[in-house]
């Protein structure tokens, strides 16, 4: 075996780092999987899933499950073509079916995490108490909603829809208004707002063919008489 010393040593992670600063030279091309951003470190995911872990579904109040009372709300975002850089999120009242609709301008947690806070900020405090949610990415930025809003974040299991059961529903029928292929970057949220008056003057059967709007308003006046 010959003995050869190298003038100069690079560890893996420099190696790894040139080919991703340099990605003119299309070395990524050279790597098993090719792809050309690196995936996140194995140790951000362990602490994010320990923290969803803490948040789990299973530990929301019994009371949101029963949709006894106001104020328990489900949580998701809809897309549309790649090419479009904005997504819809849609929030669902659990006990009256009511909608609220916010634009993003991107898909990123920052962005859509500010467009909730603000639609919860805007609204009497005590008409959020609970958000569920998918783990999708872009809601790992709850801490933040729960700082300044005080309004509780819950997640539901991987790959588990039903667990959101109210909000699945209402984003089926949300695509009679927004189908997939719509042009969401040429949406305004006014736009948004008037498929929401729309969709909440609309009879649900679930509800003994009254309006989500009609429910809202019935129990947020017997909640603001229970509480004051």
């Amino acid at each position: 075996m010959l003995n050869i010393k190298a003038d100069f040593y690079a560890c893996h992670e420099s190696i790894y780092r040139y080919v991703y600063q340099h990605k003119k030279n299309n070395l990524y091309q050279l790597l098993p999987r090719k792809n050309p951003k690196r995936g996140c470190r194995n140790t951000r995911k362990i602490h994010q899933k320990t923290h969803l872990l803490q948040r789990n579904i299973v530990h929301r109040p019994e009371e949101v499950n029963l949709r006894n009372t106001l104020g328990h709300w489900e949580g998701d975002t809809i897309h549309f073509p790649k090419n479009q850089i904005s997504c819809v999120s849609t929030l669902v009242e659990r006990k009256s079916r009511f909608l609220c609709l916010r634009k993003n301008e991107n898909k990123t947690s920052p962005a859509v995490i500010k467009k909730i806070c603000n639609a919860i900020i805007s609204s009497p405090r005590k008409i959020w108490q609970s958000l569920t949610l998918d783990q999708g990415s872009e809601f790992m930025g709850y801490p933040s909603l729960e700082h300044k809003t005080k309004c509780k974040g819950f997640f539901c299991d991987p790959r588990s829809p039903w667990q959101r059961g109210s909000n699945e529903n209402m984003n089926g029928r949300l695509r009679r208004y927004l189908p997939k292929k719509h042009l969401i970057d040429k949406t305004s949220q006014e736009d948004l707002d008037r498929i929401v008056i729309l969709v909440n003057n609309t009879p649900r059967k679930c509800l003994g063919y009254q309006t989500p709007q009609e429910v809202f308003i019935q129990h947020w006046k017997t909640f603001r008489r229970a509480t004051l």
